[in-house]
């Protein structure tokens, strides 16, 4: 004969819940009469507090008397059964900030189980997670700019009800974490003291689970939170000193510092992130990435297309870019915000730790939109491009004793690197992005041998779609052009005239001073590479005229072939037809009939710009701002002339200086 299960109290409970009587609900289970009742009845009384109790609780009073009452009965039902029930329990808090109700029960329920806690805490640790998916739909507010804020209006953006819960539930999440830490430090000490290998070997992978957890926790959102020190501004309270912190640095300082409670050393996060992206590697969606044949010797193998992504990964996707988004924050917050230690170490090589973090740096850049994310992985990857730098000489320019090898750009990472650092050069909103983006590319091309800046280069100039971009590539290659010839020059560096002197100076030169199009190439639109070449060619055969550097008389008649001959008939045509337009747009009468040509034309068009808010239709430009653009068109085109007429001229000094 069976005996039945009693349900005296859990019946109660589930009354009090229903009519919302949750004052008699805490009379009565915190009783101590009832306590042989929570024994009894233990797995009932927590399930109907989270389904009846906390599902439907809507008020602070009725969460707190739900959360106060599962307290209780756990402290008096069996541990291991609290825990099954509570993580099961856990799952129907998806999405919901309520399952942190769950955590100060859980937490309790977990200390009194330390002979087991090695085999809960992945358990109990991997739900935890799940629940912070929750948080990186990141709201809208987190993805504008956040650069043109002041300090006051970033703290009060902090307490926008739809951001506040974010920073709430990281709170309540260290305190799950803390006592956990602080026990392992203690029982560390006890483990080594004794020399008990098994504690020692549990302890290890208790630490590993918590680090990883907690490393996760500086991934998204909180990468998008502005993580830095605070200038106080005049309306900020005086008390509060020179600098303030944000609630999200305070909560990345907090978990900073319990990282390196279970790792103390600064030396060993190096081992870690690195057996970290090793087993993010090991992922199936990245092993078709990983097997990506790496190219050949040529230039072309930079322009490596990166793998799309296939149906099906975007979950493992998501998990890898998570991943590597915590790797950058917490690197960016010891690295560039001194975060606990106030000097980096430099025992490793700078080389090996630029091409470590190269991987997150550019999974953040290439799948991360928000602005504050951006600059920290531009800023960490600035810093470490600095490490690569002995020390600035005294008139400014530094002296990169670290140089990176050329065959580093066959490499994927590298690819996308590029790839991400001139898209936001190009495309990004933000104007300190993109400055800062062009910026670090400058500093990452100064890093490598003279080999790798002549592959970068060449790689810009035949992939990048920006003529601005490219004008400034030019530049950059004359610059080189000049210190190879000047082997007292500073920054002169061994290798440098045979990468841009010579044969293989030559033919990088033939490269650029081309039109892709010939005559029909629009000038206005590659109007700054047209200048920036005429001005190399210029320089180059002034150079000539007193010092042969390049032989660029030799490579003249093919320049002038892919150059200058249809860049002069290009600009009479342009020319013509830019002041032919002009010229309807101020005779009134040629002016009407185009009017009412363009008016039939775009009738029946449906396409648009959108600029800002504003959606404009062809034709909807206004009269003087159409001559305003003819007329810069047309300064461009004598700005062209006067150049190329320059470098005939050079070209004749130079010829008649020879013979």
């Amino acid at each position: 004969m069976m005996l039945a299960v009693s349900t005296f109290l859990s019946d109660k409970v589930e009354s009090y819940l229903g009519t919302r009587n949750y004052a008699q609900l805490l009379e009565d289970v915190c009783s101590l009469e009832n306590i042989p009742h929570i024994r009894n009845e233990g797995m009932d009384l927590i399930t109907k507090l989270c389904e009846n109790g906390l599902t439907f609780a809507e008020d602070e009073d009725s969460v707190a008397a739900c959360t106060q009452c599962l307290h209780h009965v756990v402290h008096n039902y069996k541990p291991k059964e609290s825990l099954i029930c509570l993580l099961e329990q856990g799952e129907r808090f998806v999405n919901s900030d309520k399952f942190t109700c769950l955590l100060p029960s859980l937490q309790f329920v977990m200390m009194n189980l330390p002979k087991k806690r090695e085999k809960t805490f992945s358990w109990v640790l991997s739900t935890l997670k799940s629940h912070v998916k929750y948080y990186r739909q990141v709201p809208d507010e987190l993805k504008i700019s956040l650069t043109d804020k002041t300090n006051d209006e970033t703290l009060i953006f902090e307490q926008d009800s739809r951001i506040r819960p974010i920073l709430q539930t990281y709170q309540e999440y260290l305190d799950f974490y803390t006592p956990f830490v602080k026990e392992l430090e203690v029982n560390a000490a006890t483990a080594i003291s004794s020399h008990d290998i098994s504690m020692i070997e549990s302890i290890r992978k208790q630490r590993d689970y918590l680090r990883d957890y907690l490393v996760d926790l500086l991934g998204i959102p909180l990468i998008h939170f502005d993580l830095d020190w605070k200038e106080q501004t005049t309306t900020c309270d005086p008390k509060l000193g020179p600098k303030i912190k944000t609630d999200a640095r305070i909560i990345a300082e907090k978990i900073m510092n319990l990282l390196f409670v279970l790792d103390r050393s600064p030396l060993d996060f190096l081992q870690w992130i690195e057996r970290r992206m090793n087993a993010v590697n090991h992922n199936p969606m990245l092993s078709k990435k990983n097997k990506k044949v790496e190219g050949n010797n040529d230039t072309s193998s930079l322009v490596g297309n990166v793998n799309e992504d296939s149906e099906g990964e975007e979950d493992d996707e998501e998990e890898v870019v998570v991943h590597m988004s915590s790797i950058v924050s917490y690197l960016y917050l010891i690295v560039d915000q001194r975060l606990p230690v106030q000097k980096f170490t430099s025992v490793y090589s700078p080389t090996y730790m630029f091409n470590m973090i190269l991987y997150p740096v550019s999974t953040v850049l290439k799948h991360t939109g928000n602005i504050l994310a951006l600059k920290k992985a531009i800023r960490l990857a600035n810093c470490f491009i600095h490490y690569c730098d002995n020390s600035p000489r005294p008139d400014g320019n530094f002296n990169y004793t670290h140089r990176l090898d050329a065959n580093l750009l066959k490499k994927n990472v590298h690819t996308i690197f590029i790839e991400r650092l001139f898209y936001l050069a190009i495309y990004c909103q933000d104007a300190t992005i993109r400055n800062e983006s062009y910026t670090l590319y400058k500093q990452y091309l100064s890093t490598f041998e003279p080999q790798g800046k002549h592959d970068l280069i060449q790689y810009v100039i035949n992939t990048i779609p920006s003529d601005s971009l490219v004008g400034l590539m030019i530049t950059e290659l004359k610059q080189f052009i000049h210190i190879a010839a000047d082997d007292k020059n500073p920054k002169y560096e061994k290798g440098m005239v045979e990468c841009f002197l010579g044969t293989s100076g030559a033919r990088l030169i033939a490269s650029v001073c081309k039109l892709k199009n010939g005559v029909t190439t629009d000038l206005s639109q590659h109007s700054n590479q047209i200048v920036a070449s005429l001005n190399l060619l210029r320089y180059l055969l002034h150079r000539d005229k007193h010092d042969e550097i390049i032989g660029i008389l030799g490579l003249f008649p093919k320049i002038e072939e892919s150059l200058l001959n249809p860049l002069r008939q290009g600009l009479n045509l342009s020319r013509a037809h830019y002041e032919l337009k002009l010229k309807e747009l101020n005779d009134p009468h040629l002016l009407k009939e185009r009017q009412s040509e363009e008016k039939r034309m775009f009738e029946n068009l449906k396409c648009g710009v959108k600029i800002g808010n504003e959606e404009m239709k062809p034709g909807d430009i206004s009269i003087k701002d159409q001559k305003a653009s003819l007329v810069n068109c047309l300064n461009t085109f004598d700005h062209m002339t006067g150049l190329l007429a320059w470098v005939y001229e050079a070209h004749t000094a130079c010829t008649s200086n020879k013979k």
